[in-house]
């Protein structure tokens, strides 16, 4: 921040500096990320639970966030 100018934005590469708060960021990230889930192909038939899903189908896939508690 000392090299910034009265109300200049800090840029990602700024951020990146900040070894500590890049890693809080991070930390925080992969506890709640911005993305809950993403698509795959399947690259062979699957039987899942008695549903057959046929090669070269998409799945979405999601991400269960877990409670923690310290």
């Amino acid at each position: 921040m000392s090299n910034k100018n009265q109300g200049e934005n800090l840029t990602m590469e700024d951020i990146k500096k900040m070894k500590y708060t890049w890693q809080v960021a991070r930390e925080s990230m992969r506890l709640f990320p911005p993305i809950f889930g993403s698509f795959r192909k399947a690259i062979t038939d699957i039987e899942y639970e008695g549903f057959v899903i046929p090669r070269g189908w998409k799945v979405n896939t999601t991400f269960l966030l877990h409670s923690y508690t310290v």
